[in-house]
């Protein structure tokens, strides 16, 4: 029994605090996050279990370590023999040390403790909301500015400032790139839309309706960042999940009363809601089509297209240029394209190690509900297009996590 509690505290502890990754809530000690040391605890108390949740991920892990062995072989040949870019790089490949870590201690724990889910979902999406509420918090003590009021332009915010905010001499806090925090609000977005409208196997009330408040609320917040990394895969999703309903309930089962009270319902809060509603889509209007803002769109593919064609030889061709060498070429962090950036950096070899992990999900997701499937596709082709560091985050891996468990939860007891 006291097992099981130090088990769910460090889960629930790492969950919530690094919900969005190292760089915002985990100081570390050396090269290693805090928090991380969580998982190193649970592993060694665990051993025995995790030894047989390895044997079902093995070909992840597998293929998620050759992945980074491409990536460290070209960044060490790149720097030393071609100068593509620096040998000082490779220290950012110890990430995905935290992200194997995850993918096998949250695997083994949800193994093991299948009516975790529910909570340890809830738990994930509220790390989230509480580092969005706190740099909005940071955003108007700092820079003297307002969600509300500047409702739909939260860029600005980190423009101003690059001041840290300091609650105590212990604890000081600056501004996170609102494309960053963008990111983390939009990949997300799939759990929420997926998992209500393919739920898992026991139906809970009190998680869904939790589950659709937060919904709500991450899509105001998404739309209030003011960046499409955000909002985007959530309108897509809305749109999508109204076809999907159109569908089952009309075209294929003909529930024709479903739909009309669904409807009835939808009318009345636009009744209801009807300024907030209009300013609602005034705001996602002006930021998606208003002044310059389709410009943006085009400057993306410029980004990739100038990515891939940094790739001008035959080593390049086979296992990329190395970690960082959009960074070393242009000064610019990365192309806002994970496909590119990773074809760039690992070349063919290294790609098609990536796209058979995205296949596994996507593999996974589907074995769940094909709805499911069908948003996280929606979700990884908005936001991998937009931006190149968002699946390189712990809050991507701990959204994998949730799908292969899901993928293979037949196979555990779930009495």
């Amino acid at each position: 029994m006291k097992k099981n509690l130090l088990n769910s505290c460090i889960i629930y502890i790492h969950i919530f605090f690094l919900a969005v990754g190292t760089s915002t809530l985990s100081p570390k000690i050396g090269l290693i996050p805090i928090l991380d040391f969580l998982l190193i605890i649970y592993f060694l108390l665990n051993f025995r279990s995790i030894s047989i949740t390895f044997r079902e991920i093995r070909d992840i892990v597998f293929v998620l370590g050759i992945f980074v062995f491409i990536q460290l072989v070209s960044t060490v040949v790149n720097s030393y023999l071609i100068i593509n870019t620096t040998l000082d790089n490779t220290v950012s490949l110890l990430q995905y040390i935290s992200y194997l870590m995850i993918l096998i201690v949250y695997y083994d724990f949800l193994r093991n403790y299948p009516y975790q889910f529910h909570k340890l979902i809830i738990t994930f999406i509220l790390g989230i909301l509480t580092l969005i509420c706190v740099d909005i918090y940071v955003a108007s003590q700092i820079a003297n500015w307002n969600f509300v009021e500047n409702y739909g332009r939260y860029i600005f915010a980190e423009k101003y400032s690059n001041d840290e905010y300091c609650i105590t001499s212990l604890f000081c806090y600056s501004l996170i790139n609102v494309n960053t925090l963008g990111s983390y609000v939009g990949i997300v977005s799939f759990l929420f839309f997926g998992l209500l409208m393919n739920p898992t196997k026991n139906r809970n009330f009190s998680f869904n309706t939790i589950l659709f408040l937060l919904l709500l609320i991450f899509l105001f917040i998404s739309i209030g960042l003011g960046q499409k990394t955000a909002y985007v895969s959530y309108i897509l999703l809305f749109i999508a999940t109204f076809i999907y309903s159109f569908y089952s309930y009309i075209i294929k089962y003909f529930l024709l009363g479903r739909v009309l009270i669904i409807s009835f319902l939808i009318l009345l809060i636009l009744i209801i809601f009807y300024d907030t509603v209009i300013y609602f889509l005034e705001t996602l209007y002006f930021r998606t089509l208003g002044e310059n803002r389709l410009s943006s769109f085009s400057t993306r593919f410029d980004f990739a297209l100038y990515a891939v064609n940094l790739i001008t030889n035959p080593f390049s061709i086979l296992i990329g240029n190395g970690k960082d060498s959009y960074f070393f070429e242009t000064g610019i962090n990365d192309p806002h394209n994970i496909n590119a950036q990773f074809l760039l950096e690992t070349g063919i070899v290294g790609f098609i190690l990536y796209l058979y992990l995205i296949f596994k999900i996507i593999l996974n997701a589907y074995r769940h509900g094909t709805f499911f499937a069908y948003t996280f596709i929606i979700m990884y082709m908005t936001i991998s297009n937009a931006n190149g560091l968002a699946f390189q985050s712990h809050t991507a891996w701990i959204s994998f996590v949730f799908i292969f468990y899901l993928g293979a939860k037949s196979k555990f007891n779930l009495k």
